[in-house]
């Protein structure tokens, strides 16, 4: 029994994640289901500020929308990720490392608990500071575009 459900969860999870024609729209729904405190785990070491997350299995995650091209390395886990307007959620799986570039927003859904690390360089070391260096507010878009 638990299978089908798992199987009827998949289903409905890729239709979501086929379905996206407007990014805003999508995160507005996503933003409007039950949500998740997930820790961050702050790193330094040298230039590099490296954050890391643990994804809960069967959990959305929209990522924040990154200035710059961002290294992404998924230590554990399996997910289905949504990389970008027009292209088809793929399903990927640990150890994985690749690059995305900047002004990407990423939609996933866990399929299994996801360890998952970004690695920037910079010479800050405050949270703050590098949230405003690293990502674009949504109040930032227009001034983008």
């Amino acid at each position: 029994m638990s299978n089908e459900i798992s199987l009827v969860t998949l289903f409905q999870v890729q239709n979501v994640l086929m379905s996206i024609k407007d990014v805003g729209n999508t995160i507005k729904y996503l933003k409007s289901l039950p949500q998740l405190n997930i820790p961050v785990d702050h790193i330094f070491a040298g230039d590099i500020y490296i954050r890391q997350i643990t994804i809960p299995k069967d959990s959305f995650l929209v990522g924040k929308l990154h200035r710059y091209k961002t290294a992404d390395i998924m230590l554990t886990g399996k997910m289905l990720l949504y990389n970008g307007f027009g292209e088809v959620p793929s399903e990927i799986e640990a150890p994985l490392i690749f690059e995305t570039p900047a002004r990407k927003r990423k939609i996933g859904y866990a399929l299994e608990e996801t360890v998952w690390i970004n690695c920037f360089p910079t010479t800050i070391t405050d949270i703050k500071e590098l949230e405003k260096q690293l990502y674009i507010n949504e109040g930032d878009l227009e001034c983008l575009q």
